[in-house]
């Protein structure tokens, strides 16, 4: 009999749904049931589960919102532990002084450590941060300068060539009314002639840029000016009226029978004071006639090719105007003719000259300098390469009598480099024709201890140079010596000392002793009324010799107690002697040779 509520227990249907048997109506009647509640059920479930989907899903997105947050205030809270940690936040005008040390000038001197100037531009510092940016563009001092050389790996590089112009004027219209350099080196001339063409000649026409300092430089110059073109081609008649600091570079002689250089004239450089010149090592005869350059209203000027001194003599007396010089002379045995007589040139402002001189091998006459006008001259710097001496030699390779009246007046003198090799009277000879001096600086290879000598107080109390307060040397080998000299390391008894070397350019002839450079500076250290106190003393040297200087020090260390400057140290490059021959040169303005110590903090800390 059926029931009206059928129940079954799990096994019994379990087995009803395993048997292949027909249901009875009871059976029947209860899958009926049993099937509607379980759709019901089913029905609940995926309400439920649909349900749980939804909170799962906000839950993860929640999830999703606290990691990112979580994420932000992990970064917050290390910037702010790292901003807690900072002892000083800096001025700006502290990050302005250190932005402008921190971008080398377009035309360092020193082409290794200032050649990223031209790739990287102050452009850099504005990209770092809003308040990077804000202060470099108010700084017009970093962009004075722009630099056009080799773009092949430049940041700079604008294929669009008004794009390019555009960012040229943008540059120098953030220095305001600063002077304005400019600065081509056409390394790869030809290829980009055209883009240097591109950015001159809006440079030049534009009227509110007016340059200063203007540098050409190129392996061969003369393509490079004449590639260039005509002025009414690229710039206005006025575009060089303003430039004052000129840089001539070539790396290499061109054809002196080219044409002259149509770019420069008198009356386009009426504003040009300052120039520095190289065109390969040797300058070939005349020239220098083909730029048309106003030489007599120069004031500074540098040549560093060599000069032949026939050449030298008759182009020096163009420079009425100079204040200061830099040339390098070479003197062969035909170049000087005693029966030549040259007309005295009067330089009524020179206060600066530096000559270095270069003989054949086979030349044995002195340097004899004409009868120049010097009344203003304050610092010489004299320096003679690879002049050996020899026994068949024995005399000053400088005659400076004839200029001696106008020495008198000479506070500050050095003589280098090592491969000067001169007996140490010559150099007393010099030193009793200066008796004005305040500085002295001596490098040359000779016996010091005989010069030391003649700067001690006699017994009746004169001495040489008496007005000497700084003495410094400076026995460093340079280029021109391909290796050190040695040194007595005794006291004042000690013997000469000669050691002998091959090659055309290493010292042979040096001798200098702990005991007579300490005896000389205690001696000087304590002056009479006519003698000056020596206040300043310096002795660089190779590096090998740290025990001759330890006895220096040593020796010294009781005038060192009582207020005297002293420095000694070994170095691998000459520390006061800083030549331009071999450098790329730069404008006077930005210290060419002046003052005489290297103007690359990085070269100078790698010497020492």
């Amino acid at each position: 009999m059926a029931s009206k509520d059928p129940q079954l227990t799990p096994t019994e249907l379990d087995e009803l749904l395993l048997s292949n048997e027909p249901l009875t109506h009871s059976q029947e009647a209860f899958v009926k049931e049993y099937v509607s509640q379980q759709e019901n059920s089913l029905e609940q479930q995926r309400k439920e589960m649909e349900a749980i989907s939804q909170q799962l899903s906000e839950l993860l997105e929640r999830k999703g919102r606290l990691e990112v947050s979580a994420m932000k205030a992990e970064r917050d809270i290390s910037n702010c532990k790292r901003l807690l940690q900072l002892s000083v936040s800096i001025p700006t005008e502290i990050l302005q002084i250190i932005f402008s040390y921190s971008i080398p000038s377009a035309f360092g001197a020193c082409v290794r450590h200032s050649s990223t100037y031209s790739n990287q531009p102050p452009h850099s510092l504005i990209y770092v941060c809003r308040r990077w940016r804000r202060i470099a563009l108010d700084m017009p001092s970093l962009w004075t300068s722009f630099s056009i050389r080799s773009f092949s790996f430049s940041r700079l590089q604008i294929p669009n060539a008004t794009s390019f112009r555009e960012m040229v004027k943008s540059h120098y219209g953030r220095s305001k009314e600063l002077p304005k350099s400019l600065d081509i080196d056409a390394v790869s001339l030809y290829p980009q002639l055209g883009h240097v063409k591109s950015v001159i000649t809006p440079v030049f026409n534009n009227e509110d840029i007016e340059i200063k300092n203007l540098a050409l430089r190129s392996d061969i110059l003369n393509p490079l000016l004449h590639g260039l073109g005509t002025p009414a081609e690229l710039w206005n008649p006025n575009a060089f009226r303003k430039v004052e600091s000129l840089v001539l570079y070539s790396r290499a002689a061109s054809d002196p029978s080219q044409e002259e250089i149509g770019i420069f004239s008198p009356e386009r450089l009426k504003a040009l004071r300052r120039l520095s010149f190289r065109y390969g090592h040797m300058l070939s005869r005349g020239i220098l006639d083909t730029y048309a350059i106003p030489w007599k209203n120069l004031t500074h000027v540098a040549i560093t090719s060599w000069l032949r001194i026939e050449e030298w003599k008759q182009f020096f007396p163009k420079l009425a105007s100079l204040e200061q010089g830099i040339f390098y002379i070479a003197v062969e045995l035909s170049d000087d003719d005693p029966f030549q007589v040259h007309p005295v040139s009067q330089h009524p402002t020179l206060s600066d000259l530096t000559l270095i001189f270069q003989t054949s091998d086979d030349y044995l006459a002195a340097v004899a300098f004409e009868p120049y006008g010097f009344p203003q001259l304050q610092h010489l710097r004299l320096g003679a390469y690879q002049q050996r001496l020899s026994l068949s030699r024995n005399h000053a390779f400088f005659d400076l009598h004839n200029i001696q009246n106008t020495l008198n007046n000479l506070t500050s003198l050095s003589l280098c480099p090592l491969s000067w090799e001169t007996p140490a009277k010559n150099i007393i000879e010099i030193l009793i024709l200066t008796p004005s001096l305040l500085s002295l600086t001596i490098g040359v290879s000779t016996n010091y201890d005989r010069i030391f000598e003649q700067f001690q107080v006699d017994w009746n109390g004169f001495a040489l140079v008496p007005s000497l307060e700084e003495f410094v040397i400076d026995c460093i080998p340079n280029s021109s010596s391909s290796s050190g000299p040695s040194f007595g390391t005794d006291g004042d008894d000690s013997p000469d000392r000669t050691k002998t070397r091959t090659g055309p350019s290493v010292a042979v002839f040096l001798v200098l002793t702990a005991g007579g450079f300490t005896g000389m500076v205690k001696d000087r250290w304590r002056p009479l009324d006519t003698i000056s106190q020596l206040k300043k003393v310096s002795l660089f040297l190779p590096t090998g010799h740290e025990n001759l200087l330890a006895t220096v020090e040593s020796n010294l260390k009781e005038e060192v107690k009582e207020g005297l400057d002293l420095t000694v140290r070994t170095s691998k490059a000459p520390v006061r002697w800083v030549e331009p021959m071999g450098r790329q040169i730069t404008h006077w303005h930005e210290g060419l040779v002046l003052p005489e110590e290297s103007d690359c903090a990085a070269c100078l800390n790698a010497s020492r």
